[in-house]
């Protein structure tokens, strides 16, 4: 039981000192002339709402 906590205690001291910063293009903040990916529907009955009688 001691090693499984000094284990856990010297992950989480170590992802404090290393974090791992991550970013994906779900929770990313873009700053003015950054690049963008967009994502869109080309597939479907919605693909267009324009062309909807």
């Amino acid at each position: 039981m001691g090693q499984i906590c000094f284990f856990l205690l010297l992950l989480i001291i170590l992802n404090l000192i290393f974090p791992q910063n991550t970013t994906s293009s779900f929770d990313h903040r873009y700053s003015v002339g950054d690049n963008a990916l967009l994502f869109s529907n080309i597939i479907g009955p919605l693909n267009n709402p324009g062309l909807i009688d």
